[in-house]
């Protein structure tokens, strides 16, 4: 628990074994309620993806609009890169 208050790569160590942990717990919770949910394959999966992050998020003391905007703030940049070098096509609307 120390580590995940910290900085650096024990830090990052943490955060990432805890979303693990918290995965895990909410995949088997989740797949547990099912059934009474009325939900099943991945959508199973993506409702334990989402109750981690949340947990996740509330541990960390940070919002999920701050999670979205690094991710896609990290997808844009990935996108321009595999551009830039002809991995990946511009859509036309982007051309633009």
């Amino acid at each position: 628990m120390r580590a995940l208050s910290g900085e650096g790569p024990a830090h990052r160590d943490a955060v990432i074994q805890l979303h693990t942990l918290l995965i895990r717990a909410a995949r088997k919770e989740a797949y547990r309620r099912s059934g009474h949910l009325g939900i099943a394959g991945s959508e199973v999966d993506d409702l334990a993806h989402q109750a981690a992050a949340d947990a996740l998020v509330a541990r960390l003391e940070t919002n999920r609009n701050a999670i979205y905007k690094t991710l896609f703030d990290a997808r844009r940049k990935l996108r321009a890169f595999l551009i830039a070098h002809g991995h990946l096509k511009q859509d036309r609307e982007q051309q633009s």
